[in-house]
């Protein structure tokens, strides 16, 4: 204990107002044995998950002006010592249990370190990101909804930035949803030759109070948010396999965690995407990487929730502002790129903390 959680935690506590000052961050080295049991491994576990849990309360005690954050690595380096719980017997039956069917790199967890201290990762405090190859479960192309315009929005910017960068492929996924994602996959992969990424990001967000939900804003809901995401990973899941590609799907803190009242439904499908994000992370690997990002305040709804909703859910963030965009983007191409290639099943809070706080 006195290593594992008494040094780091009074390390943190002499750098604190020194990271104050410059607006720094603190980066703790946790472990996926503190978030699931190992029996051979308890005492070490009960050090890990208290170095997790003192990560999150610091995450509230020193925001907004330092962001603390974690990693949980998984098999990146073998003890030293050989005791008989590492035996070849051990290595052998955790990495059956590791997606990726292979051990990680200090250069993994590095990569993970680097972001998570870098400017990309600014809303994002008290989380964490799992860099185990998926073991602790056990294209770019654009398509969209009916949103009139959106082709011109989307392609033109990307198109200036690069020419022949862009592609809009459309489709109305709220009805024969399989064969309208089997028709954008294949158009996307006909357009480029092959598919590198799918980015589940459309979602639909508005409260369902339990007196007033009704079947229709049930399957309108679970349609957008569950089902399509579904049956486009299905269609773009063998063009991803050839090409070792991957998928990040959008979820929300709220899939994790209880919302405020009112939006049941809405939380429900983002349980069940992240969900399968897990489990498609495990029946897709080793050549297809899935992860997730789940958002805070990114984005208010189109629908007016309020000020005071607002004001009590910044009040609730320890960073204490909303995020952007950018933010979410940042998490996803970090997802996307080599840096995570020992990262799947895994997911990136990108909420300013507001996961942390009850």
């Amino acid at each position: 204990m006195d290593t594992n959680v008494k040094a780091p935690f009074f390390l943190t506590q002499a750098a604190a107002p020194h990271l104050k000052a410059t607006k720094g961050s603190v980066i703790n080295l946790g472990d996926i044995i503190g978030e699931q049991a190992s029996p051979p491994l308890t005492i070490y576990g009960i050090s890990k998950a208290a170095l997790i849990m003192a990560t999150k309360n610091h995450a509230i005690e020193l925001g907004p002006e330092v962001r603390v954050n974690y990693i949980c690595p998984g098999a990146v380096a073998w003890p030293e010592v050989e005791q008989d719980h590492h035996d070849d017997a051990f290595r052998k039956e955790w990495l059956a249990r590791t997606p990726l069917g292979k051990i990680g790199t200090a250069e993994d967890v590095a990569d993970a370190v680097v972001f998570l201290a870098s400017p990309s990762s600014s809303y994002l405090t008290g989380s964490g990101i799992t860099v185990c190859g998926g073991r602790s479960l056990r294209l770019y192309s654009v398509s969209e909804f009916k949103l009139p315009g959106i082709q011109n929005n989307i392609k033109s910017p990307l198109m200036h930035l690069r020419p022949n960068s862009a592609h809009v492929i459309s489709g109305d996924l709220s009805a024969s949803v399989a064969a309208t994602a089997q028709r954008l996959v294949a158009e996307a992969q006909a357009q480029w030759g092959r598919l590198d990424l799918l980015v589940n990001n459309a979602s639909l967000f508005f409260p369902t109070p339990i007196a007033d939900a009704t079947e229709a804003t049930w399957t309108q809901l679970m349609n957008t948010n569950v089902m399509s995401p579904y049956f486009l990973m299905q269609a773009a899941a063998p063009h991803l396999k050839a090409a070792a590609g991957n998928i990040i799907n959008l979820g929300d803190i709220g899939g994790e965690t209880p919302t405020p009242p009112y939006f049941t439904v809405y939380s429900m499908t983002k349980a069940a995407l992240i969900m399968a994000s897990k489990q498609l992370a495990v029946e897709l690997a080793p050549e297809v990487r899935v992860n997730y990002i789940n958002p805070g305040a990114v984005i208010w709804p189109e629908a007016d929730v309020g000020n005071t909703y607002q004001k009590e859910w910044l009040s609730r963030t320890p960073l204490g502002r909303e995020g952007s965009g950018e933010d979410v983007a940042e998490a996803a191409v970090f997802l996307a790129s080599p840096a995570a290639s020992y990262i799947t099943g895994s997911s990136i809070n990108v909420c300013g903390g507001r996961s942390v706080m009850n």
